[in-house]
């Protein structure tokens, strides 16, 4: 049990380790810029084995509390999405990241979300209202209603009173 600090601060460690590496300025970018970053390709290596090496440790203690199977729960979420993340490269999804001063983020975004979107306002049953004026093209809302699977929605269309 007294290893498990040790490894949870070498996480922590990874995760500084591999903020620096992106560079002190905030940036947002596409995967394909820290693709060939040897450093940071590297860096997420190194992140990946620590909380691979955190998860292994609380797996063997899994059952002796509510909290070390809470973060044992994460470390294998987190270690399914950065396996997504790192090692699939599916047309269906754009990675990307973004940094601030201290953090940074790791992503993997849907092209398509429909088919999700729609399960969520399955889940929850209300009206449900779009305002923008933004959200038709030439007086038709066709593609929004597709982008997010809005079959049959009843739409309205107002002249702006700032025009």
């Amino acid at each position: 049990m007294a290893e498990i600090p040790q490894r949870a601060d070498a996480l922590t460690k990874a995760v500084h380790d591999l903020r620096l590496l992106f560079g002190t300025a905030p940036r947002r970018g596409g995967w394909v810029e820290i693709s060939g970053d040897e450093g940071i390709l590297d860096g997420l290596h190194q992140l990946r084995e620590r909380l691979h090496g955190l998860g292994e440790l609380l797996d063997a203690v899994s059952g002796r509390g509510k909290g070390l199977d809470s973060v044992l729960g994460r470390c294998v979420e987190l270690s399914g999405r950065l396996a997504d993340l790192c090692d699939k490269d599916d047309e269906g999804h754009i990675r990307w990241f973004e940094t601030q001063r201290q953090s940074f983020r790791l992503n993997r975004t849907p092209l398509e979300i429909a088919d999700t979107f729609h399960a969520q306002m399955e889940r929850h049953s209300a009206a449900w209202v779009f305002t923008s004026a933004t959200l038709s093209v030439a007086e038709s809302f066709a593609l929004f209603e597709n982008q997010l699977g809005l079959q049959g929605a009843v739409t309205h269309c107002w002249d702006s009173p700032f025009d």
